[in-house]
């Protein structure tokens, strides 16, 4: 036996996800679109019966039973059959995806785009996309606590210190050119990009109290943001500022084009709500045994809402009737304009001591939970105007 020699080679050993690594593979996927909700159901189902890739991938529509004992079927090697229990956070997210696709008898429960059985490939890169997007916010998290640390040299600063810190690193990180940014002029200064676009629209209006050159040095800050590449762009026949350029040999100018009709989602507005913009004791002015705080814990980021009446203030309302928050009065919709979607933005943690000494006496729990929504409003149209939802 000692004469056999040994492999040359190092087994390589098997690496898992940990519990928050698995919450942020899970959460990834952009549930709102079909590739979303495909990805993300496959995902839940992998994650929590562990099947292996082939048979992930070999399941049909009458493997998966929901009814009763939730279970899938499933063959694996040497042909051996055998049965894998579900939970019930799979159990909720399954029949969304059958819903979406209905699969008949000889259907695979996760198809491709063609239709078809997914191949190993399209299931590994299904994986490593959404690994790759899991993986870039738990990287950006430590370069922030790294900062922090580097920043206060390790001195032990109370939790609110680095949260605060926290959210303007994250605002200074958005200031970051890593895609299209759109602001207004105001909002670019100080900044330096690598590739400006000025677009067209009211660089004649002096606003109150400026003189007739501030629209002027307004458009030469816009200009001068710009690194390597500028464009300016013209939209009618006259330009206040471009007319004065013609003939400039540093400007290249180009033949106009026909632009298309702009598509009815340019007239959408997208609503991120503020901690203003909520009732921020709703919830806490109930006390800790009240269903409410369970329904709120039962919730996460891009759950729907719908918004209903209530005593002249629009109530937040899950997907089971039960109403999770409520919007402030100092909440203005657009005008004429309906909301057609609304989703959980993200849940915000409330204490008694946080609130203004003048309300605490009306809060009835130490601790509570705020629904934030964000929504999207359409413009009403003539004939009855959009519903809102």
């Amino acid at each position: 036996m000692l004469v056999i020699p040994s492999k040359r080679h190092t087994k390589r050993s098997v690496e898992f996800l940990n519990e928050q690594e698995t919450a942020a593979l899970l959460a990834a996927p952009d549930l709102s679109t079909w590739i979303g909700l495909l990805d993300g159901t496959l995902l839940l189902v992998a994650v929590q019966t562990g099947l292996r890739s082939s048979e992930l991938r070999a399941l049909r529509g009458p493997d998966v039973e929901l009814d009763g004992g939730a279970y899938v079927n499933r063959a694996g090697k040497g042909h051996k059959t055998g049965c894998t229990p579900l939970r019930g956070d799979v159990v909720a997210a399954v029949p969304d995806w059958l819903t979406e696709q209905t699969p008949q008898a000889d259907d695979s429960v996760f198809r491709s785009l063609r239709g078809d059985f997914l191949s190993a490939d399209a299931l590994q890169r299904i994986v490593n996309r959404h690994v790759q997007s899991a993986h870039t916010w738990w990287d950006l998290l430590r370069e922030g606590v790294a900062s922090y640390a580097l920043e206060t040299g390790g001195a032990e600063l109370p939790a609110d210190h680095f949260t605060e810190w926290l959210a303007e690193w994250g605002r200074e990180l958005r200031r970051r050119q890593t895609g299209l940014l759109l602001l207004s002029a105001h909002r670019a200064k100080g900044l330096e990009l690598d590739h400006v676009a000025v677009l067209d629209g009211g660089w004649d209006r002096i606003g109150r109290d400026e003189d007739p050159d501030a629209p002027r040095r307004l458009y030469y800050v816009a200009m001068t943001r710009a690194r390597e590449t500028l464009t300016l762009a013209r939209l009618g026949a006259r330009h206040p500022f471009l007319d004065a350029l013609a003939g400039e040999a540093s400007c290249l100018v180009r033949p106009p084009v026909d632009l298309p009709s702009p598509p009815p989602g340019l007239a959408r507005q997208y609503r991120r709500l503020s901690l203003a913009e909520v009732d921020l004791g709703f919830a806490g002015r109930r006390p800790a045994g009240d269903p409410v705080h369970q329904a709120v814990a039962q919730l996460s980021a891009g759950d729907p809402l719908t918004l209903g009446g209530d005593g002249g203030r629009r109530g937040l309302i899950d997907q089971h009737g039960r109403v999770v928050g409520r919007l402030a009065r100092a909440f203005v919709p657009p005008a004429h304009m309906a909301c057609v979607e609304a989703r959980v933005l993200a849940i915000v943690v409330r204490r008694r001591e946080d609130g203004d000494p003048a309300y605490r006496e009306q809060a009835r729990c130490e601790r509570w939970e705020v629904v934030v929504p964000q929504m999207l409003f359409e413009p009403r149209c003539e004939a009855g105007g959009s519903v809102p939802r």
